[in-house]
């Protein structure tokens, strides 16, 4: 037999309700909760079933939010034949994702590249990898700029995916800069 479960919400006692009930209804780890046998009031978190409940809804819920479809097959009115549905675009947490199950950049969008930051990471943190870094960060920027004056399409598409990919470079370069830098300083600190 299921165990039916009592809970607080706003001050009020409400319930009986399952244990899936219980979890669908939005309490916290926090809420106070009673059933029979229980000799007194407890949090959620503390009993092991309802514990196990919430685990697992947060999982189901974590893997509904990654919306991968399935194309559809529909019948042609008065045809009898079927026809796949035009596919929607697979996307994860609102990025597309490509053939080759990576995301792939929004091309009508900048890339989120700072100037700035590369140079600071030049000067603050490891020289010689800082540069590699500015240079793409500068040849990312210079391949947006000729995207925005090109009137052909497609040429347009292949300039904005090359600033994208210069981008991708600076950032892993920046990132070993930092890394690197880190390092550098921190046997300077310690030698002395």
């Amino acid at each position: 037999m299921e165990t039916l479960y009592y809970y607080q919400h706003n001050g009020e006692q409400k319930g009986p309700v399952p244990v899936d009930r219980l979890v669908a209804s939005g309490i916290r780890p926090g809420t106070y909760v009673w059933c029979k046998g229980m000799q007194d009031w407890q949090k959620a978190e503390d009993v092991a079933e309802i514990r196990a409940a919430m685990t697992g809804h947060l999982a189901d819920k974590a893997r509904r939010h990654i919306e991968i479809e399935t194309p559809e097959v529909t019948e042609v009115r008065g045809s009898g034949t079927a026809q796949e549905a035009p596919q929607e675009e697979k996307r994860a947490f609102g990025f597309p994702i490509r053939e080759d199950n990576t995301m792939e950049p929004d091309v009508n969008m900048p890339p989120q590249l700072s100037m700035t930051l590369s140079v600071l990471t030049l000067i603050l943190c490891f020289p010689p990898t800082g540069v590699v870094s500015v240079v793409f960060t500068a040849k990312s920027q210079k391949a947006w700029q000729n995207s925005c004056m090109e009137p052909d399409h497609k040429t347009q598409e292949e300039l904005r995916r090359k600033s994208h990919e210069y981008a991708r470079l600076a950032k892993m370069w920046l990132g070993f800069t930092i890394s690197l830098g880190i390092i550098f300083w921190s046997l300077v600190f310690f030698i002395k």
